[in-house]
C-alpha cells in the first residue's frame, strides 16, 4: 500500500473561538469553471450495506450533497456515505492529487466537529494512507480517536466516482480493534461503489442551467 499521506499521531487541541471549517471544496468560480450539476437522486440507496441498515437518505438543496446514513443492529456503530460533485476545473488535476488534496481539509473538519460536539479535549489521527482500489481509483483513509468519558473512533475514507467525491465515515466505540473496523469500512466501501456502478450509467452530469 502506498502511504503518501503521512501517518501521524497528532493531538488537535480545542480552538478558542474558531468555527468548524466547511467540508465542501472551494467554489468552482475560483477556477473560472462552473461546478457541474449532478443528479444525485439517480444514484441508488441500498437498504443494507454488509451488516448495516439504512436509517435515512438526506438530500441537500442548493448545496448539491446527499447523505446516506446506516446503523448496525446493536445501534453502536454508524456508517455514513456522502456524495457531492467535484468543483469545476478539478478534473484538470490527476485523481491522486484531487483525493489527497481534499482529504486533508475534510479530516481537519471532522476532527474539529468531534471536539466541539463530542465532549473530547483532543483528537488523535493515525492509520493514514493513500492507496488504489482494484479498479485503479485512489482512496485516502485515516482514523480519528477521541479521549474523554466516552472515547470513540471515526474512520474516514475519501474516493471518487464519476464526477463525484464519495466520503465515507464509520463511527464506533474506541475499544473496537483498529484492524476490524478498518476491514469493515473497506468492505462497506466496496459494496457501496458496486451499487453505484450497477444502479446508474454515466449520464448524471448536467450542464449548468439545464
Amino acid at each position: 500500500m502506498k502511504a503518501l499521506l503521512a501517518t501521524t499521531s497528532l493531538a488537535i487541541l480545542v480552538a478558542c473561538s474558531s468555527g468548524a471549517p466547511s467540508q465542501r471544496l472551494p467554489d468552482g468560480a475560483r477556477t473560472g469553471v462552473p461546478t457541474p450539476e449532478v443528479d444525485l437522486s439517480a444514484y441508488p440507496a441500498p437498504e443494507n450495506i454488509i451488516d448495516f441498515s439504512l436509517l435515512g437518505d438526506i438530500r441537500g438543496g442548493s448545496s448539491q450533497t446527499r447523505l446516506l446514513r446506516y446503523q448496525n443492529v446493536e445501534g453502536t456503530q454508524r456508517l455514513d456515505f456522502t456524495l457531492y460533485p467535484q468543483p469545476g476545473g478539478w478534473e484538470l488535476m490527476d485523481e491522486e492529487r484531487r483525493v489527497s488534496g481534499h482529504y486533508l481539509p475534510v479530516r481537519q473538519a471532522l476532527a474539529e466537529k468531534m471536539l466541539q460536539h463530542g465532549g473530547a479535549s483532543s483528537v488523535t489521527s493515525d492509520n493514514e494512507s493513500l492507496s488504489t482500489t482494484a479498479q485503479g481509483h485512489y482512496v485516502a483513509r485515516g482514523r480519528l480517536v477521541t479521549d474523554g468519558t466516552q472515547p470513540r473512533q471515526q474512520w474516514l475514507l475519501l474516493t471518487t466516482h464519476d464526477q463525484l467525491f464519495v466520503r465515507v465515515t464509520l463511527t464506533t466505540p474506541a475499544d473496537l480493534p483498529a484492524v476490524a473496523t478498518r476491514n469493515t469500512l473497506d468492505l462497506a466501501l466496496q459494496q457501496f461503489l458496486r451499487s453505484l456502478t450497477a444502479g446508474t450509467g454515466n449520464n448524471n452530469l448536467q450542464q449548468p442551467g439545464q
